[in-house]
């Protein structure tokens, strides 16, 4: 009796620890290779709807959802945009909805955004509608931050509302 009693205290001390250590989160158990295997499942999917995957010179995935016209986002140039990022699973993280105008005001370069935003916005004018996919390493980190765990990529549609360059400016 004394050994049925121990035998399920074990089991139950066993069962307690293991369901301490299970989650739900997705991204708990992210690594380079699983960030690596979601980028490219993300590409192999857009390409897969005929979009034209485009990398900058680090290596970022983007494509034109729709073209804009006119001289590309510099340095110091004031840009209001919309935008929605999300992570791969599709969660939203953040929009420019939720702003009082619906829309996200920065000056390029001076006020510090994710290294992948700005390098993609480097490469939008006005009217153009720009998706891409930022690795980890040019968001938060390998590490992660806040509500990001490490190895996440992020997904960001930006839509360019406006620019107003300091070159155009008395």
């Amino acid at each position: 009796m004394r050994q049925l009693i121990n035998l399920t205290l074990a089991a139950f001390s066993l069962l307690l620890i293991s369901s301490c250590t299970k989650t739900d989160d997705p991204y708990a158990n992210r690594t380079a290779e699983t960030e690596k295997t979601s980028i490219d499942e993300w590409v192999q999917a857009m390409m897969a709807k005929n979009y034209d995957i485009d990398t900058t010179a680090s290596g970022i995935y983007y494509f034109f959802d729709r073209a804009g016209s006119g001289a590309t986002i510099k340095t110091n140039d004031t840009v209001t945009v919309k935008y929605t990022g999300m992570l791969t699973d599709g969660t939203i993280f953040d929009s420019s909805a939720n702003q009082t105008s619906g829309n996200f005001t920065f000056i390029h370069k001076v006020q510090r955004m994710i290294v992948g935003w700005e390098e993609v916005m480097e490469k939008s004018n006005k009217g153009a509608k720009v998706v891409f996919i930022v690795p980890s390493a040019y968001a938060y980190g390998i590490d992660g931050g806040g509500f990001f765990a490490p190895y996440t990529p992020l997904i960001f549609v930006v839509e360019i509302v406006e620019i107003k360059s300091t070159t155009n400016q008395n």
